[in-house]
């Protein structure tokens, strides 16, 4: 990719992340297309329009199938409530080709995470922007790029840093992040002089 296409996939990544609709479903299978305001132990709270008429309102916990950031939900989405991820694609894992991301949703929209594949390896720690493994999520990731002392397939850089996660409400997954270097390796061969480098993945992912 040249720097121009990163550049536009970010910006089309984040447009999804701050632009898609939320979603309510309750027990009833009644969906509501809405705007989250906030939410707390014991109810959603949002917002929708009704016959051109703008209603606040909110849904007790009790009452809520599922609810979503940044999607349109037609339907329950199953595995909802799972507790484990896989993930896999390139540029995943801080792999230098296809590599893998396993996560673990440990609290209320926290979850940390491994990865690896072709030549990297990684670990996060994950904040989501809804209570669901199947919501996106800010990351702070630690990335190893590269192994052994080849001068073309080995030890690159060592990074860390926030990336962006955007997961859709079935199955699609992509990505795009800064990493600050903190090591180069034999095979670091960036001539920009900039500490930190970009990074993009683009793949799926399954609830376990």
């Amino acid at each position: 990719m040249t720097k121009k296409q990163l550049f536009i996939f970010a910006m089309g990544l984040l447009s999804i992340s701050t632009f898609a609709q939320d979603i309510v479903v309750n027990k009833y299978g009644q969906r509501f297309d809405c705007f989250i305001s906030r939410e707390d132990s014991s109810a959603v709270y949002f917002d929708y329009y009704r016959n051109s008429a703008k209603v606040d309102t909110f849904i007790v916990r009790n009452d809520i199938i599922n609810y979503q950031y940044g999607a349109i939900c037609e339907a329950p989405i199953p595995n909802w409530d799972a507790k484990f991820s896989l993930a896999a694609g390139y540029g995943f894992g801080a792999a230098t080709f296809i590599g893998l991301d396993i996560e673990y949703l440990f609290a209320n929209r926290f979850g940390f995470q491994i990865g690896g594949g072709a030549l990297g390896a990684s670990a996060a720690l994950n904040y989501h922007l809804s209570s669901t493994i199947r919501s996106s999520f800010l990351s702070l990731q630690y990335n190893i790029y590269g192994i052994g002392t080849d001068k073309t397939w080995g030890y690159q850089r060592t990074t860390i840093g926030p990336a962006i996660v955007f997961r859709g409400r079935r199955w699609f997954s992509a990505q795009v992040g800064l990493g600050y270097i903190l090591d180069k390796g034999p095979a670091y061969n960036d001539i920009s002089t900039l500490p930190v480098v970009l990074s993009v993945g683009i793949g799926g992912y399954i609830p376990l």
